[in-house]
């Protein structure tokens, strides 16, 4: 499977249907691998956009992300982007990501704005208040789509959401 450049108009690979969760963005996006291990990879096409999360309306299905903060991705851009995000969540980076965005042949730097959530703790996740704030705002997301009435997961994907639930004191 050769590695594609979607801002000429390739393709994903048949059969490569695997995507990555993008974090605190509302994101998913297709990420060229190679047995999961992305270190090739320098382009993130956009497959997913939850609506209300900070790239609605910023991003959407087909855009691709070049680099962030100014910068081309030079390395793996699950890590580069994964830095960046960790970056901006904390109170250093004051809520902006930054994201190079290519649409229709144009490219532009584009500002996602994400919940300041602090600093990573040298223990974490133990004893880590950013740690509580993320586990907090997943199980509240995850009990939201749990009650909702349409929905109907496969029981194996039901059962690993139990996995997020906090035990309570």
């Amino acid at each position: 499977m050769g590695q594609p450049d979607f801002t000429v108009g390739d393709p994903i690979p048949e059969g490569a249907e695997h995507d990555w969760n993008l974090g605190a963005t509302g994101l998913r996006g297709w990420i060229y691998s190679d047995k999961l291990v992305t270190s090739d990879a320098r382009q993130i096409r956009v497959m997913e956009v939850d609506d209300g999360s900070p790239a609605d309306g910023v991003l959407q299905v087909g855009d691709v992300i070049l680099g962030v903060a100014g910068r081309s991705f030079a390395y793996d851009p699950r890590t580069e982007f994964g830095k960046a995000l960790t970056l901006a969540e904390s109170e250093a980076g004051g809520g902006e990501l930054s994201v190079t965005r290519w649409r229709d042949g144009e490219t532009a730097e584009v500002s996602l704005t994400l919940p300041v959530l602090g600093s990573y703790s040298a223990t974490a996740p133990y004893d880590c208040p950013k740690s509580r704030r993320i586990l907090a705002r997943g199980c509240k997301r995850l009990a939201k789509r749990v009650a909702d009435p349409s929905y109907r997961p496969n029981p194996i994907i039901r059962s690993l959401n139990a996995l997020a639930w906090p035990r309570l004191p």
